[in-house]
């Protein structure tokens, strides 16, 4: 044990020939502040509609959002972000992912997904296109696909829809179901 011992100290003083002198090592864990994301950004988030009482049943759109969908608004994809009712002053929004689902008769849940995204003043006007996944673990229960939103430089937001169509059974599953998003942005 003390000649263990002491071959560990000489190789930490660098006292036997030919062997490197060992240094402290400073190993960190990435950044988590990072909001910055480059062209495709990808998140994985929660489906806020899983619960039945959400789901609406007199024909009007009940949207919902979950916590985690205004946190989306922190996050940039080329300058890009996920808000609406967006307040440069302030610093405020609105969370821009939202969902309404109804509850077909055949056991098929509709689910709206509204997307909403603010271009800021000095940012090029851009194309956005957003993939919506429904997953299940690593299996994808069902997508759709927003193809392009055009906005201007300096715009609040714009908006559009996708309807994605789910069993009910899957939504009650637990695990949870989570949803994907790839959201991609060109100059336009």
């Amino acid at each position: 044990m003390r000649r263990l011992l002491a071959i560990g100290l000489a190789l930490l003083a660098g006292s036997i020939p030919g062997m490197p002198l060992l240094a402290a090592q400073d190993v960190k864990q990435g950044d988590s502040t990072i909001t910055v994301f480059r062209s495709p950004m990808v998140i994985t988030t929660t489906v806020a509609v899983v619960d039945q009482a959400r789901w609406h049943k007199d024909g009007q759109d009940r949207w919902f959002v979950d916590d985690e969908y205004a946190r989306l608004g922190t996050f940039t994809c080329d300058g890009i972000s996920i808000r609406r009712n967006n307040n440069d002053k302030k610093g405020t929004w609105e969370p821009g992912l939202r969902m309404s689902a109804r509850l077909r008769a055949d056991d098929i849940v509709e689910v709206k997904v509204s997307l909403s995204v603010h271009n800021p003043k000095g940012n090029h006007d851009k194309a956005v296109s957003a993939l919506f996944e429904v997953l299940d673990g690593e299996t994808v229960v069902q997508s759709g696909t927003i193809k392009k939103i055009g906005i201007e430089e300096g715009d609040k937001q714009k908006e559009d829809q996708v309807l994605v169509r789910i069993p009910a059974a899957q939504l009650s599953k637990q695990p949870a179901l989570a949803l994907r998003i790839t959201m991609t942005t060109k100059n336009d």
